[in-house]
């Protein structure tokens, strides 16, 4: 069977909780990965992933602002943001933060990958709010 996306599917993940696939409109966007994000909502189901995602939301809004962080702070904030911004799909932010981890563990200096971080930081935030906004009028129809 193949998705929305074109990609191949399991056929478990065909009949996800009987939830709609996302619309085009997240395809779109670089470093986003829509079928990753429906495997999570059927893994978790729509209201464990809206807290998941009201989390990482959070973690966004504040991590990597500050230009005179600590270096093994901001390299636990990367280490950290890895599988949450992974595991709904974005993927490049979970790469970017991969990088920074990595560069700050090895003592190289990290001001590109750091730049990097913040570019999909925004990126991710843009799509971010419109899978929450979904997410929300999707919980609150199941509350119905």
């Amino acid at each position: 069977m193949i998705d929305h996306t074109g990609a191949p599917v399991a056929k478990g993940l065909a009949k996800a909780a009987g939830n709609p696939p996302l619309s085009g409109r997240f395809l779109d966007e670089p470093g986003f990965r829509s079928a990753y994000y429906d495997e999570f909502i059927m893994l978790l189901g729509d209201a464990q992933a809206s807290k998941w995602m009201e989390r990482l939301d959070n973690f966004l809004a504040s991590a990597f602002v500050d230009a005179e962080q600590d270096a093994d702070i901001l390299r636990k904030t990367a280490h950290a943001m890895v599988p949450l911004a992974g595991t709904p799909g974005f993927i490049d932010l979970a790469r970017c933060c991969t990088e920074l981890d990595h560069a700050i563990s090895t003592g190289n200096f990290y001001f590109n990958e750091l730049l990097a971080v913040r570019r999909e930081a925004r990126r991710a935030a843009i799509v971010l709010s419109r899978l929450r906004a979904d997410l929300s009028m999707r919980v609150q129809s199941n509350l119905n």
